[in-house]
C-alpha cells in the first residue's frame, strides 16, 4: 500500500513502462473482439484489390463489392456489408489490405476465419491510434500546454473508454478519419490556412461528420463570403470527384446512395415542432453554432482564438452527438476533445476528470443494452480466446449480453443513463468555455486522476469481455 501511495503522488511525467502496460490492456480487448462491420471493412481491404485483378479495374469496385456479398451469403460467410464509404477511405483500407488479398490467394479460403488475418486486417486502426495520440501531443502544445501535461493528454485519449470500446472491441474505421480531423485542427491552430481546408477535405471524404466541424470553424475564422464559399467547394470536391468513375455502376451505386439517405434520415430523426412543421433539432442547433461562428469577432487575441478552435471543434461534436440515436462507435468523435480538456484547463481538472469518467462510462454502459450486438460474445469467433481454447458453440446454451439486459430490464432504464452522459457531456462543455479555460503550468496530480479513470473504464470494458471467460468456463464444465 505505501509502494501504491507513493506511485500514485509521483508528479513525473507518463513513464515509458506506464505506455506498455496501457498498451496490454487495450490489447487483451482488441485481440478478443471481431465484430461483423470489421469482418465487413477486411473484406474491403481484400476487394479492392480483388477489383483490379478479376473484376475488371478499380472502375468496378462498388459492382465487385456488390458481387462479393452475394457471394458471401450463398457461402454463410460473416462480414456482409455493401461497399458504402466515399472511395478514397478504400484506397488506405485497400493498400492495407494487400497482404490479405494474397494470403485468400494462398489458402484458397476467406481470411475472416482465422485468428492472424483478422488481427492484421484490425491492426491498421492500431497506426491511426498511434498518430491522433501524438497529434493531440502537438496539438496541446500549440495550445501552450507544457510537454509533460501534453502527454498526459494523449495518454488521456488513449486510455478513454470510448477508446477502448469502439476501437479495440468493435473496431469500427472511425478512428482513420480522426487522424484527418486532427492534421486540420493543428494546421489552423498554426494558420495555415490551406492545409486545414485540404487536411478537412480527406477528412470529410472518410466520413462526413468532419463536415460539422470544418464549416464552423471555417466560419470563425474567415469572414470573406466569397473565399468560404471556395474553401467549402474545395472541401467537398474529394468526395464528389472520387465518384465520378463509378456513376456507371447503377446497382451498387443506388445501394451507396440509399445507405447515405438513411443515415441522414438517422441524423435528422429528432425533430421539434415550428407552425405546422417540424425541424430536425440537429439542423437548429448546428445552424445556430454556424451564426455564431460567422458572426463572432475575428480580432481575438492569439491565446483565445485557439482556444475557440477547440471549443467550437468539441462543442459541434456535443450538438451532434446530442441531437439523434447514434451508433456507439461515432461517439469516438468527442474522445480527442475530451481528453485534451482534461489537460488544458487548469481550474476545472477535478472536475473535468469526474464528469468525463461518469458520463462517458454512462454512454458506454447504455449502448451495452441498446447495442448488445456490438459487444457480443458472438464477436469473439476465431478471435484469440478461442484460438486458445477451441471454437465454442455460439447458437447453443451460451450466456449472450442481450439475454442478461433482458433478464435484469436494463433497457427500461437506458434513457435514465443516456440522460447521465447529457448532463455530464454538456456540464463539461459549459464549464470549459474559451473565456474559462486557465492554461497554467500548476502542478497537478495527473496519474492518480488517470489511474482512478482507468481502473472505471478498464472495470466497465470488462463486462463484455467478462462474457467470454463465463462461457469457456461453461464449456469446460460441460466437456
Amino acid at each position: 500500500m505505501k509502494r501504491l501511495k507513493t506511485y500514485l503522488t509521483d508528479e513525473h511525467g507518463v513513464y515509458k513502462w506506464e505506455w506498455v502496460v496501457l498498451g496490454l490492456l487495450l490489447m487483451i480487448p482488441f485481440i478478443s473482439f471481431a465484430y461483423g462491420d470489421l469482418k465487413s471493412i477486411i473484406h474491403y481491404e481484400i476487394n479492392f484489390t480483388g477489383s483490379i485483378l478479376k473484376g475488371g479495374g478499380l472502375q468496378n469496385f462498388y459492382t465487385y463489392c456488390m458481387n462479393q456479398v452475394k457471394f458471401y451469403i450463398d457461402h454463410s460467410i460473416e462480414g456482409v456489408s455493401y461497399a458504402t464509404y466515399d472511395f478514397p477511405m478504400y484506397i488506405v483500407l485497400g493498400i492495407w489490405g494487400i497482404p490479405l488479398y494474397i494470403y485468400e490467394q494462398i489458402i484458397g479460403i476467406d481470411p475472416t476465419y482465422f485468428f492472424w488475418p483478422l488481427f492484421y486486417g484490425k491492426s491498421i486502426y492500431i497506426v491511426a491510434l498511434v498518430i491522433s495520440a501524438y497529434l493531440i501531443y502537438r496539438i496541446c502544445k500549440e495550445l501552450g500546454i507544457n510537454s509533460q501535461n501534453s502527454i498526459w493528454g494523449s495518454f488521456g485519449f488513449a486510455s478513454s473508454i470510448l477508446v477502448v470500446a469502439n476501437v479495440c472491441i468493435i473496431g469500427q474505421s472511425d478512428i482513420l478519419g480522426i487522424v484527418w480531423i486532427l492534421l486540420g485542427i493543428l494546421a489552423l491552430l498554426q494558420k495555415k490556412e490551406w492545409k486545414f481546408v485540404i487536411y478537412f477535405m480527406i477528412a470529410i471524404s472518410f466520413k462526413q461528420f468532419a463536415l460539422f466541424i470544418f464549416v464552423p470553424l471555417l466560419l470563425l475564422t474567415d469572414k470573406r463570403i466569397i473565399r468560404i464559399i471556395g474553401k467549402m467547394i474545395v472541401a467537398v470536391s474529394l468526395t464528389l470527384v472520387s465518384g465520378i468513375p463509378f456513376y456507371g455502376n447503377t446497382e451498387a451505386m443506388e445501394i451507396k446512395k440509399k445507405f447515405s439517405n438513411e443515415m441522414l434520415e438517422m441524423l435528422t430523426a429528432a425533430k421539434i415542432p415550428f407552425l405546422n412543421r417540424e425541424i430536425p433539432l440537429v439542423i437548429i442547433l448546428l445552424g445556430g453554432l454556424c451564426l455564431f461562428c460567422f458572426l463572432k469577432n475575428e480580432l481575438m487575441e492569439e491565446d483565445l482564438r485557439k482556444k475557440y478552435i477547440i471549443y467550437i471543434s468539441f462543442l459541434s461534436m456535443g450538438i451532434v452527438f446530442s441531437s439523434f440515436d447514434f451508433n456507439p462507435y461515432w461517439g469516438l468523435y468527442l474522445a480527442p476533445f475530451l481528453a485534451i480538456v482534461l489537460v488544458a484547463n487548469t481550474s476545472e481538472t477535478y472536475h473535468n476528470f469526474l464528469l468525463e469518467t461518469i458520463g462517458m462510462g454512462a454512454l458506454t454502459l447504455a449502448h451495452y443494452s441498446a447495442y448488445s450486438w456490438c459487444y457480443d460474445i458472438s464477436n469473439t469467433k476465431a478471435m484469440f480466446w478461442n484460438k486458445l481454447f477451441g471454437a465454442l458453440d455460439y447458437e447453443g446454451f451460451w450466456i449472450r449480453m442481450n439475454m442478461v439486459t433482458k433478464a435484469l430490464k436494463i433497457d427500461d432504464y437506458c434513457d435514465y443513463i443516456f440522460a447521465v452522459y447529457l448532463l455530464c457531456l454538456w456540464a463539461i462543455l459549459w464549464k470549459n468555455r474559451p473565456e474559462k479555460i486557465r492554461i497554467t503550468d500548476q502542478k497537478i496530480n495527473y496519474r492518480r486522476l488517470m489511474v482512478q479513470r482507468l481502473a472505471v473504464n478498464m472495470l466497465i470494458v470488462a463486462i463484455p469481455f467478462g462474457f467470454i471467460f463465463l462461457n469457456i468456463a461453461a464449456f469446460v464444465m460441460q466437456h
